[in-house]
């Protein structure tokens, strides 16, 4: 049976597609922390809270815009290098689980796709670390994996 066909494996690429959309969603929803508090200042003050409750939204509305941009910058890192976080946790602790998330996160994106440079390194320094141990994954693991760069013309594989 193809890896391809592994329900595990299929599982792995629907969880890649989510997470695209989520990365989608967490740009969208970011602006809510971004910009909601600072709207909703003028609500709280006229809305005749207690001072204590003012005080604590005042000091809740850096927390509110700091979150947001930090979903901000996640979601801008999933959709443009989806590869980033897969490649970089196989490279720190080579697993075949791993390498096969990062086989279903390329076919989870278009073939003909172009990701950063840097995830294009991690993506030759995983093939080069399977190919020196070849204890670290199966053999069925490392042929798909070369497959799959292949597939996307990673250059060095």
């Amino acid at each position: 049976m193809s890896i391809f066909n592994d329900p595990k494996f299929k599982r792995m690429v629907l969880q890649a597609k989510i997470v695209k959309w989520w990365g989608l969603a967490r740009c969208i929803y970011c602006w809510a922390l971004l910009f909601g508090p600072t709207m909703l200042f003028t609500t709280v003050i006229n809305a005749g809270l207690p001072p204590v409750l003012v005080w604590i939204y005042l000091l809740l509305m850096p927390v509110c815009i700091a979150a947001g941009v930090v979903e901000w910058i996640r979601g801008l890192t999933t959709l443009n290098a989806p590869i980033h976080y897969p490649a970089k946790r196989f490279v720190k602790k080579p697993t075949e689980d791993r390498l096969l998330k990062i086989c279903a996160v390329l076919v989870a994106n278009r073939k003909d796709r172009r990701y950063p440079a840097g995830d294009y390194d991690y993506l030759r320094q995983a093939n080069s670390m399977i190919s020196r141990d070849p204890s670290l994954v199966s053999a069925e693991a490392r042929e798909f994996y070369v497959l799959v760069l292949r597939t996307c013309n990673v250059a060095g594989v």
